[in-house]
């Protein structure tokens, strides 16, 4: 009979930090935009040491309150979207989640634009 002793860290995916222009809100705007940089998805999701929460998080906030005060709402549904999906399970992540959440709430009313915004993000940000 053999004897099979796991060995902590084996086969567990390393996550790199979070891409440097995840940092800059208008980098998050213009992904959010449909522009290039990198997957929305990809910042939160990597963003699991708390100073790199803490400037994703901010970068991410500021990005969707100048975005709810914009004339594009596709946009600040797709990084609402995009944010959800790099979220996950995770509950760390999650109060970023309310936060960007929070500015639609604040809006008159959720258009189909950004309906549409969030379901685009959850797919492909």
């Amino acid at each position: 009979m053999a004897l099979v002793v796991p060995v902590a860290g084996c086969g567990a995916e390393h996550i790199g930090p979070p891409d440097p222009r995840c940092t800059e809100p208008a980098a998050i705007e213009q992904v959010a935009g449909g522009g290039s940089g990198p997957r929305i998805s990809d910042c939160v999701r990597r963003a699991l040491k708390d100073s790199d929460l803490q400037n994703v998080g901010s970068a991410v906030s500021r990005a969707a309150e100048n975005l709810g005060s914009g004339s594009d709402p596709h946009a600040l549904g797709f990084l609402i979207g995009a944010v959800r999906r790099g979220t996950g399970a995770s509950g760390v992540q999650a109060e970023l989640v309310h936060r960007v959440e929070a500015v639609t709430r604040r809006m008159a009313g959720r258009s189909a634009a950004i309906e549409q915004g969030i379901a685009d993000g959850e797919a492909r940000g």
